[in-house]
């Protein structure tokens, strides 16, 4: 079961339904911490299920779009990944032409590279209300990659804090599967819009003509929601 923890999309432990947190290791960063905070890690790595109660409590304060939604793209995506196999590319280096999981890497580079020479954060941060973020230690904003990476494993290898691939994940799968035009359930939820739609007005006019390109080579229904997204854009954009 442990192995599958290594695949680069997971940010769910399937067995348990809770979220993977970066877990600290003895290293030459463990110098750097103060003697409390050593001996709670230490602590932790010697009985990590005394954690369990409290990373319950804080996951179930996240909205249940956020939780159910977290699980459910990690299966959208391994399936993306199962169907390039299929179509004879197993390694999936660049994605195949048609391909959902091309509509996948592309996403996943338009959020996480630089479109301005003061980018410091991840378009996917405009994805979720700060006030989700702040208050959760299971989402975190994440930087964006110093340089272009050339394949999605690349591209997940960037951040090595699963809140950070949570944060990516909830953003450019919502695009993907539209999770958040879903009804609310909670009344916290119908207050501020969350997911792709409130990425879109934030897209640099470069970035959104980069996405059209690109997406000549997704499945129909992917380019007929590019186009979607550009209107989109146009009505609400951020100036």
């Amino acid at each position: 079961m442990r192995t599958a923890w290594t695949d680069s999309w997971r940010t769910v432990c399937q067995r348990h339904d809770l979220p993977l947190v970066k877990v600290p290791a003895i290293g030459w960063r463990w110098g750097d911490l103060t003697p409390t905070r050593r001996r709670v890690h230490a602590g932790l790595m010697h009985l990590p299920g005394a954690l369990v109660p409290r990373l319950r409590r804080g996951w179930s304060e996240l909205p249940l779009a956020i939780r159910r939604g977290a699980y459910a793209l990690e299966i959208a995506l391994l399936e993306a990944w199962a169907e390039q196999c299929a179509m004879g590319h197993p390694d999936a280096g660049e994605a195949v032409p048609g391909s959902r999981l091309r509509v996948w890497q592309d996403l996943l580079t338009l959020c996480s590279v630089s479109w301005g020479p003061l980018t410091e954060a991840s378009l996917a941060g405009a994805a979720l209300p700060a006030r989700w973020v702040d208050r959760s230690a299971f989402l975190r904003v994440p930087r964006v990659a110093p340089l272009s990476p050339s394949t999605p494993a690349q591209l997940w290898r960037h951040w090595e804090d699963p809140a950070e691939r949570r944060t990516l994940l909830l953003c450019v799968g919502d695009a993907v599967l539209g999770l958040s035009s879903e009804r609310a359930t909670q009344q916290h939820e119908r207050r501020r819009p969350w997911g792709w739609p409130a990425v879109l007005p934030h897209l640099p006019e470069t970035a959104m003509r980069w996405v059209l390109d690109r997406s000549e080579a997704w499945p129909v229904v992917f380019r007929y929601e590019a186009q979607n997204w550009l209107r989109i854009r146009k009505r609400t954009r951020v100036r």
